[in-house]
């Protein structure tokens, strides 16, 4: 019973996680959903290799620190982890860079 309760929660939590680096990585255009889907799905596919790249690092990283491979639920985990944080950079980046044509004359 125990057991099933950490599975579940364990996917709960994978699951947010899921939902929030969707949401980070996110490209809203008001009133045009289309165009959200295909902006979201460029900035997923422009920003992945980032994090795949870091996952990569880190995994191996820890698997030569404890010699034993990471089970696969904590690899997506620090996938989604560091496509959050780059995610957000990224749109930090947009942002500034709008709000920099807004300010030039």
């Amino acid at each position: 019973m125990a057991q099933n309760v950490v599975k579940t929660k364990n996917f709960i939590s994978l699951a947010v996680l899921a939902a929030v680096y969707i949401l980070f990585n996110l490209r809203y255009v008001p009133g045009d959903i289309k165009r959200t889907l295909s902006a979201t799905g460029i900035q997923l596919l422009t920003s992945a290799p980032i994090p795949v790249g870091l996952t990569i690092l880190v995994v191996a990283f820890l698997k030569r620190m404890y010699g034993e491979p990471l089970p696969w639920d904590r690899v997506v985990r620090i996938y989604f982890t560091f496509g959050i944080i780059i995610g957000f950079l990224m749109a930090l980046s947009e942002y500034w860079e709008r709000g920099a044509q807004v300010l030039t004359p």
